[in-house]
């Protein structure tokens, strides 16, 4: 699936659509709107806006920040307080974000499909030493949280792109 191109300009902070979009059919926009973001852009943009945001960044580029404790802590914080979780690939392999299953097996899947986020299946994630407000399924704002992947790649191409919205960003 081609990603979707959102063109951007200087006069206004708005994102629009690129021409020749075409309307979907209600089925494929319902089934378009299960899906997470996954945002190509270009020129490095979207993941400085994300780091000014109130977002959990992970940058790829960085050592230590895809480690199975980091992802683990900013995953729960981020369904805690209702947040992106933002994975920023950089110029980076997108297959690396399934360094995801090293936290928790099939977690990727899980949270690719939104079931991590039924039945209370995220309190799976909390270890013993996290605060004990992280025990607690009352603390925790699922209906807000999201999981967005930015990638500076122009041609992800990966069983990972096929399974979210792809946005390209020029």
């Amino acid at each position: 699936m081609p990603p979707k191109k959102v063109a951007t300009s200087k006069t206004s902070s708005k994102p629009t659509s690129s021409k020749g979009t075409t309307a979907k059919s209600p089925e494929k926009k319902a089934d378009s709107q299960k899906r997470w973001p996954l945002v190509i852009d270009l020129q490095g943009n979207v993941s400085t806006f994300f780091k000014y945001r109130d977002a959990n960044v992970l940058q790829a580029e960085l050592p230590g920040d895809l480690s199975v404790d980091k992802l683990r802590v900013a995953l729960i914080g981020a369904l805690r307080f209702g947040k992106p979780l933002v994975l920023d690939m950089g110029s980076r392999d997108m297959g690396e974000v399934e360094k995801l299953n090293d936290v928790e097996t099939n977690l990727l899947d899980s949270l690719l499909d939104k079931t991590l986020l039924e039945d209370e299946r995220y309190l799976t994630l909390v270890q013993p030493e996290d605060e004990k407000e992280y025990h607690n399924s009352a603390y925790y704002a699922t209906e807000r949280f999201s999981l967005v992947v930015v990638t500076t790649n122009p041609s992800p191409n990966t069983h990972i792109a096929s399974r979210m919205t792809c946005f390209q960003v020029e």
